[in-house]
């Protein structure tokens, strides 16, 4: 019998009932009405010579143009240290 893997708890699943597709497309939504920022080329920490994070996070996720909120395991892509250059 297989063991249920939990999620860790900063980790949740954010998908809800309606699926990743629905709420990745609902989050670029919300993202262009409230002008949320959140991919690397708008933090203070993005080095666009090298396409990389000057923190180590890992980024391969974040920057591109278009790339989702949540990813194929229903975790949400975010990175912990993103500081808005604009702020």
């Amino acid at each position: 019998m297989s063991t249920r893997q939990q999620r860790p708890r900063f980790q949740p699943n954010v998908t809800g009932p309606e699926g990743r597709d629905a709420a990745n497309q609902r989050f670029r939504a919300e993202a262009a009405t409230f002008g949320l920022v959140w991919q690397c080329d708008a933090c203070a920490y993005w080095r666009p010579s090298d396409r990389k994070c000057s923190v180590g996070w890992p980024n391969d996720a974040l920057d591109r143009p278009g790339a989702e909120a949540i990813g194929s395991d229903d975790v949400p892509l975010f990175c912990k240290a993103f500081e808005d250059v604009l702020a």
